[in-house]
């Protein structure tokens, strides 16, 4: 296993779905007080939150995906 799925939900978990989830982005969730929530601000401020998370381990984030319908 190069990666824990616990410890990697538990990351998601902490610093994305409890700070993002269920919030009006717009004023509850910096910085997008202060940027457009587009689609690819959202993906880089995810990305800001989960890279330096796993920095250290043998797995490395890679992208974070897009949701498709």
């Amino acid at each position: 296993m190069i990666f824990d799925l616990k410890t990697l939900k538990e990351v998601i978990q902490k610093n994305v779905v409890e700070p993002m989830d269920h919030r009006f982005l717009n004023y509850e969730v910096p910085p997008f007080d202060k940027i457009v929530p587009t689609a690819e601000n959202v993906a880089a401020e995810i990305w800001k939150r989960l890279e330096p998370q796993l920095k250290g381990e043998r797995a490395r984030l890679k992208n974070v995906p897009a949701v498709r319908n």
